[in-house]
């Protein structure tokens, strides 16, 4: 899944627990969503580092071989 669209913390924690942060892609909806206001709830997310680490290129890394 992925966090375009979804700028609230209780849908993130909720996704978080049931499928684990390393099935979550960080992802933005341009042009209908604010790259900043993406970015800005990401890094003031409640997860630790290491799970906005893999959230936000992590998973997607290994995802894509990269």
């Amino acid at each position: 899944m992925t966090t375009s669209g979804m700028f609230w913390m209780p849908a993130l924690t909720c996704c978080c627990s049931g499928l684990g942060a390393d099935r979550i892609l960080f992802a933005v909806d341009h042009p209908y969503e604010s790259s900043k206001e993406a970015v800005a709830f990401m890094d003031g997310a409640t997860l630790c580092d290491r799970d906005k680490e893999k959230i936000y290129h992590g998973n997607a890394e290994a995802l894509l071989g990269l």
